[in-house]
Formats: structure tokens, sequence, C-alpha cells
């Protein structure tokens, strides 16, 4: 496993190396680039890190009752053609459930990691730090996503009998906590890149509701009862340093997917 080769998803050293000097960004093997908010914050899970400024939410956006004046249009073309000008977004078309908003979690995760319609990125500080904690864990545990998804073979028919098998055992012991939440988004996101490079766009783009549908059933209580999505900001904010209990509790949930991916793998 140590010495696989490098996937299509990943990026080589090398390459790393060079677009990083191209660009002064630091990259990692599953895409992105690290985000940090301003000095001061002791909770980051990364040393360096550069936040992405010119994305903007607009999951749901629509036209009241179909009409709109001859100046809400330029306004929203103006938006589109540079989204910096849009205020942050606070998911106001996501705030309804927090199924909702797990899925446009799940949506802003998977564009960031495959740096598809870069421009819909969120600046939201939910979904910042949903970006930053996930790109980080993917990193940190990379050989071990990558094998538990290749082990796992899933195939479209079954996808979500897998994901919620993976998900039920990582839930399983110790309950619900923010750490295993970063963690299932980890996951899908590694699904996300092995369906792209598998050509499986249908499956890719059912992913963010396999999430939310499972969310809705398990962890909507958890969320909820915990101060909603907002929580997940102050637990694990973007920043620049992190707490050693913070980190911990990350390290620990990657541990635990090893796991899972053992009881998946001796069951399967």
């Amino acid at each position: 496993m140590a010495g696989e080769s490098v996937t299509n998803n990943e990026i080589g050293e090398g390459e790393v190396q060079g677009a990083s000097t191209a660009r002064g960004e630091p990259h990692s093997r599953v895409g992105g680039i690290l985000e940090c908010d301003p000095p001061g914050n002791r909770n980051s899970l990364g040393d360096q890190a550069t936040e992405i400024t010119d994305g903007v939410c607009r999951y749901g956006v629509s036209a009241a009752n179909g009409g709109m004046s001859f100046i809400e249009i330029c306004q929203i073309r103006l938006q589109h053609l540079f989204p910096q000008l849009a205020p942050p977004s606070r998911y106001p078309i996501c705030d309804d459930s927090v199924e909702l908003t797990a899925e446009c979690i799940a949506n802003d995760v998977i564009r960031y990691l495959l740096k598809e319609d870069m421009y819909l990125i969120s600046r939201d500080s939910i979904s910042r730090s949903m970006r930053h904690n996930v790109y980080q864990m993917l990193n940190k545990h990379s050989i071990l996503f990558t094998s538990m998804v290749n082990r796992l073979n899933v195939v479209p028919d079954t996808a979500y009998e897998a994901f919620t098998g993976v998900a039920d055992e990582l839930f399983l012991h110790g309950g619900v906590t923010w750490a295993k939440i970063v963690c299932l988004y980890a996951f899908m996101g590694r699904l996300a890149l092995w369906a792209r490079d598998g050509r499986m766009h249908a499956l890719k783009k059912k992913l963010p509701l396999y999430v939310s549908r499972y969310i809705g059933e398990e962890i909507a209580h958890f969320i909820k009862g915990y101060g909603g999505w907002e929580q997940l900001c102050i637990e694990y904010p973007v920043a620049e340093e992190v707490s050693g209990a913070v980190w911990r509790s990350l390290l620990m949930t990657g541990a635990t997917l090893s796991l899972v991916a053992t009881i998946l793998t001796v069951t399967s």
C-alpha cells in the first residue's frame, strides 16, 4: 500500500512542487487549495493556507414567479461574471432543514476537491470549515481512504448500501461527533474522486443526496441538539494553527476508519 503508484486523482510530488511554485499555492494529492482565516484563530488544521475569495454559494437560485426586471437580470448576470461582487452567502436557501444544508455542503466539498465549477464555491463559514477539514483529513489519511474505496468496489446499483455500511460502522462506537461527521464528508469526497476517475458521473451526482439522506435519518438530531451546523465552525474553525485536542480528535477518527475498512473487508 505504501508503495502504490499515484492514481489519476492524486498529484505527484514533482507536479505539486511545480504547480505550487508557479502559483504560490499549497496543493495536495486530493485537489483544492488550503484556506485560512485571519491570524489569531487557534483551531486550524494547516500550517499554510490560502482563502478562496472569488466564489459564492448560489444553490437553488431562481427568479420568484418567473418575472424579473431588466435591472435584476443585469445584476444576476454581473454576479455570474464577477462573483466577488456578491455578498458572502449564509445559506439562505439551505437553512430550511439540516438535510438541505447537508446536501449544499456536500456539493460544495465535491466541487472543491474535483475543481469543478469553482465559481460556485461558497464563502460561507460553515462550508469553508467543512472544506478545510475534509481536505486535511484526506491528506493525512490518503492511503487509508484510497485503499478503503478500492476495496469496497462500489457500483451504481449498490452504492447507497455501501455508503451507509461505512457510515453505520463509523458511528457505531462512540456515537456521533463533529469529527466523525467531517470524516463522513471526507469519505464522500474520496468516493467522488473515485467515481470521477471511473467516469461514473451519475454516481458522483448522487453522493450529496446520499449524505443528505443519511444525515436526515441518523444524525439530524445530533446537529439540531448541538447548535446546528454553525457549531461546526466553533468546533473546527478554519485558522492558521490547530489546538492539540482538535487535531487528536480528527486523527482518532481516521484510526476509526481503519477499523471500519478492516470490518468491511472481513464481512464482504
